[in-house]
């Protein structure tokens, strides 16, 4: 059966709408590499941010101050490179996210497309994606504050808040 397509319109991840001589009728998208480029991208970038957020994730387990197996350096250090992947992570989810929300942005607004053309819509992926991306970039900044702080960048003080002099041991108390 041979269509007389008058549009085609992409703005689904999973689908193709094109509008015939009569109604609106959608396809499924033949395979992945068939998607828009954009759209390709931000799947490319979504899927690296995963691997950048669990690499920070198992990068970092070892750093924390409850793991007595590893020196304050060698902590410090994967403190510092967990966070940066952290910051990456964050960086490679916000850009996808933005992006699309500035198509559905642009599409909703669009005079050009027809009435009865899909258009994309802000919804809960979008917001859920900028809050991951605040998330990744809040905790790659506190992981790299905290292994500045435990290199001597910012002075320890004791629990009255008076200063300790270089050098002298930090003798910490808790209190149940």
């Amino acid at each position: 059966m041979q269509l007389d397509v008058v549009g085609v319109f992409s703005p689904d991840l999973w689908a193709v709408w094109f509008i015939t001589g009569g109604p609106l009728q959608c396809r499924p998208h033949p395979g992945l590499l068939a998607l828009p480029p954009h759209l390709l991208w931000a799947r490319v970038l979504t899927g690296a941010s995963l691997g950048f957020s669990l690499l920070a994730l198992l990068l970092t387990a070892p750093g924390l101050q409850v793991v007595h197996s590893w020196g304050s350096r060698q902590k410090r250090v994967l403190l510092g490179v967990g966070g940066g992947l952290s910051l990456v992570a964050g960086l490679l989810v916000l850009v996808p996210v933005s992006h699309v929300a500035r198509l559905a942005s642009l599409s909703r607004f669009d005079p050009s497309l027809p009435p009865v053309a899909p258009r994309w819509e802000k919804g809960g992926a979008l917001y859920s994606g900028w809050v991951a991306a605040g998330m990744h970039l809040g905790a790659g900044a506190l992981l790299i504050a905290t292994c500045y702080r435990q290199r001597g960048g910012a002075p320890e003080t004791d629990p009255r808040g008076a200063p300790h002099p270089p050098g002298a041991p930090v003798r910490r108390t808790e209190r149940v």
